[in-house]
């Protein structure tokens, strides 16, 4: 009969009639093995090295004169883009924005291209 199952009340950590996440054993994750687990968190060492080197960025450009560079070709770049239309409640109008794909394929550079374009006073807004 569909009343008599045996549903066990946890799953997912969860407890599924209050909803609360259930508190793991102190005793559980890694492995048996203590050589494995020896491998294994020399393992999850390296990788945790390897991510915070990926992660880590220095300055992207090199010096002012390659910073001036870099900005005049973002803003020729962005001149000839077709700009994003958000709607502005207080106006009553869409106003122009830079494209979202604009400001993720340009990320590292975006501070102080935002920086040169207020200097300028160019429309652009952000």
């Amino acid at each position: 009969m569909k009343n008599m199952r045996r549903i066990k009340r946890m799953h997912n950590g969860k407890d599924r009639r209050t909803g609360q996440k259930i508190r793991n054993n102190r005793n559980r994750g890694g492995l048996a093995d203590p050589r494995a687990e020896a491998a294994r968190q020399k393992w999850v060492e390296k990788n945790r090295q390897k991510k915070a080197n990926n992660d880590s960025r220095g300055p992207c450009c090199k010096d002012d004169a390659a910073r001036l560079a870099k900005n005049e070709q973002l803003l020729s770049e962005l001149r000839s883009m077709k700009m994003d239309k958000v709607w502005n409640d207080n106006r009553g109008t869409f106003e122009p924005r830079v494209p979202r794909s604009f400001i993720r394929a340009n990320r590292p550079h975006i501070p102080h291209f935002r920086q040169y374009v207020k200097a300028m006073n160019l429309p652009y807004r952000f």
